[in-house]
């Protein structure tokens, strides 16, 4: 069951913004600690903000991340339709989805976003009464962003939810000079689209704090919806890897009552589902794996719940809700990890192995059962 704190937010439901950036992994950006400026911005953001730790996407793509995020379900969940390209099958009418939530509940609801990517998804943007978004698979934020600025700063007698999602540091990565150049490489030029992002997530941020400066409350989230590869584990870029640079994400909560500080709690983007409602004051619509973040936000620093998750599931597939070809457990410090296509086990200790290097299957047997039995627990329950 999800955890609720009622009573613990705001009397006054706060509007919302979702600002996610495309596939950004938390060890290359400037908050969490990368030695190059990538994020200057979110550091700023980030010192009246929480930040988590040990947050992560339950699938390593776009389509199948959001999906999960927006319903509070796992991938393998979330009820799929047909779509005209199997690759993006339809997110049927019968998901309740956050904004649907949302609407039902007097929020104006806006998406925009860079990239046409999601638009060859039917159903994808239910909940929303205005959609931006562009005709190439990568284009320029700028007016995008204009246009959600515009959106969010609209006088209105009733909260927001607005979702602004920047697409740069997808590959392929272009070479700009704006805001700053780091080289040529492949890695370079990532860097540097994380760069470009958070100069235009800057702008976005600046509306919520003139919004708050007037006096109307705001819940921001600044996320990323996966990782990236770069051959670490034999695989380039995303989607069907569920190694550490593939799932985990950064995470940013800023809003009413939060203190700033690092958050170590075990977090999953589904969990903002549950969290939004929550400081909205609304009900979960259905049983969940989504928790409230509210008790791990309003807590001291670093506080975790007592009664908080021990574990969190990923898997990647071919598309929405197909058979898992590679699944993962994270019960910190050990993770599990299993590749169905060549029928490989893994096992790794996090916290002496962050970079996964050392595989601990064969070494450590009884623990190796131990999370293999818990994976596919949890595999068969989602």
């Amino acid at each position: 069951a999800p955890s609720r704190s009622a009573g613990a937010v705001a009397e006054r439901p706060p509007s919302v913004l979702f600002v996610s950036i495309d596939a950004v992994r938390p060890d290359h950006t400037t908050v969490y600690g990368y030695h190059r400026p990538t994020t200057p911005n979110l550091a700023r953001f980030a010192a009246r903000a929480a930040r988590f730790t040990s947050a992560y996407a339950v699938a390593p793509g776009s389509l199948r991340s959001f999906a999960s995020t927006f319903t509070g379900r796992y991938p393998g969940d979330v009820t799929w339709g047909r779509g005209v390209d199997p690759r993006y099958p339809a997110v049927a009418d019968g998901n309740v989805t956050l904004a649907e939530e949302l609407r039902a509940a007097g929020y104006a609801t806006a998406a925009f976003t860079n990239t046409s990517y999601f638009s060859g998804t039917p159903g994808f943007y239910q909940g929303f009464d205005v959609v931006q978004d562009p005709r190439e698979f990568k284009d320029d934020a700028a007016p995008i962003v204009r246009g959600a600025v515009e959106w969010i700063e609209r006088p209105r007698t009733r909260p927001f939810f607005a979702w602004v999602h920047l697409i740069d540091p997808h590959a392929p990565y272009g070479e700009h000079n704006w805001p700053q150049e780091f080289g040529r490489t492949e890695l370079d030029r990532y860097d540097g689209e994380i760069a470009r992002a958070d100069a235009f997530a800057a702008r976005l941020l600046d509306a919520a704090d003139r919004i708050e400066r007037r006096g109307d409350p705001v819940l921001v989230v600044v996320f990323s919806d996966h990782g990236e590869g770069f051959n670490e584990h034999g695989s380039r870029y995303h989607y069907y890897d569920v190694h550490e640079e593939a799932i985990r994400v950064a995470l940013l909560v800023r809003g009413p009552g939060v203190a700033p500080g690092d958050r170590r709690a075990l977090t999953a983007l589904l969990d903002l589902h549950a969290t939004v409602l929550e400081f909205a004051r609304q009900p979960l619509a259905a049983s969940t794996p989504s928790r409230s973040l509210v008790p791990v936000l309003l807590g001291r620093h670093g506080g975790t719940p007592p009664d908080w998750r021990d574990e969190v599931y990923a898997d990647a597939a071919e598309y929405g809700g197909a058979a898992p070809t590679s699944m993962a457990l994270v019960a910190p410090p050990w993770k599990i990890a299993f590749d169905a296509t060549r029928s490989v086990w893994e096992l790794y200790n996090l916290e002496l192995d962050p970079g996964e290097q050392n595989n601990l299957y064969d070494d450590d047997p009884a623990r190796a059962a131990e999370l293999r039995a818990r994976l596919f627990d949890v595999d068969a329950r989602r």
